[in-house]
């Protein structure tokens, strides 16, 4: 069934480029080709090809189908439509969307490309609207967009999303990004607590307040003026960890199973190399471990493979640290 005059059209030239993925100079389609060239491997027929297309247009722009068809077919324009309707978003913005879709059940132009609206049915006749980000990557580039933002003002707008029923799944995002700043600009919290492991392969872990500070921890140095956010995609390695000081390492786009961010502090006259691992998050039961603690694993070893090109004898250390809101709940 045609769903578009232009579909047949690009489905015909897509299955010409396969499986070689060579450019062709039509625009739309040389773009769809290099998000096939990014997935890696080899895609011999276009059915498969297209079924890519659409998990990246579901990972860049959310489930609406609109959004997913035209992430297919023409993915630069349905880019720049939803970069320009994130552009001058702020936190009152992002307030006054909450505040009128809680009045009307109304999305104005342009939120609708910013954020999406469903149902949730918490009782078997009673059902609620929530609201929420678009996408993982939609919600990353709203943060950074918003990073210049006061921290009072970012305060502000977590506590009114956690009050704001419709708007619950949101205090998540704002909890992340209130993290985020605090520990780039130097941690000034509480003394951490002890988290508990066991013995497994790979570990759980978890904290049960009331518990006493863990002065055996390393400490939360501030980073140096100079510092500077490094974005890590786990699916292409951990190639961008290195030994310098300075650096924020944040995961990429797609979300961490286990933790949002990593520092390592590296002096070459100390014996012991801090890589200390950063986990966000309101909830009380935080699952991921197994593949996070891999990636984990992946860090450390990259950290030690630089020791030893450097004739380095110091022992890499890592700690693994859950900012939450409150110590009154277990955090598993």
């Amino acid at each position: 069934m045609d769903l578009t005059p232009n579909y047949d059209g690009f489905r015909h030239q897509l299955q010409q480029s396969l499986p070689k993925l060579s450019p062709t100079g039509d625009e739309l389609i040389d773009v769809a080709l290099t998000v096939l060239r990014t997935a890696g491997g080899t895609v011999c027929d276009v059915d498969s090809a297209l079924d890519i297309l659409v998990d990246n247009a579901i990972e860049e722009f959310g489930f609406a189908p609109r959004d997913v068809y035209n992430g297919v077919l023409n993915l630069s324009q349905t880019r720049d439509n939803h970069k320009e309707a994130l552009e001058g978003l702020n936190y009152p913005k992002l307030q006054a969307i909450i505040t009128a879709f809680r009045k009307d059940h109304l999305l104005e132009r342009p939120s609708h490309r910013v954020v999406a609206v469903y149902p949730e049915i918490s009782h078997p006749r009673h059902e609620e609207w929530k609201i929420a980000f678009k996408s993982i990557l939609i919600s990353k580039r709203a943060e950074e967009l918003m990073k210049s933002e006061e921290l009072e003002n970012l305060r502000d707008t977590c506590d009114y999303f956690r009050t704001t029923p419709e708007a619950s799944i949101l205090a998540g995002w704002g909890f992340e990004a209130m993290g985020h700043r605090l520990l780039f600009n130097g941690w000034r919290g509480p003394t951490p607590l002890r988290m508990e492991t066991n013995l497994r392969d790979p570990p759980t872990f978890s904290i049960k307040p009331p518990q006493p500070p863990n002065t055996s921890l390393p400490s939360l140095e501030p980073l140096p003026a100079d510092a500077s956010v490094v974005t890590v995609n786990f699916a292409d390695g951990v190639g961008d960890v290195t030994l310098d000081n300075g650096k924020y390492y944040k995961a990429a786009v797609t979300n961490n199973p286990l933790f949002d961010s990593f520092t390592i502090n590296y002096y070459p006259s100390e014996p012991i190399v801090s890589i200390s691992i950063f986990q966000m998050t309101i909830s009380p039961d935080h699952k991921g471990s197994p593949k996070g603690y891999d990636i984990i694993r992946k860090i450390k070893e990259s950290v030690e493979e630089r020791l030893r090109i450097a004739h380095s004898s110091a022992r890499v250390k890592v700690a693994y640290f859950l900012v939450c809101p409150g110590t009154k709940t277990r955090y598993t």
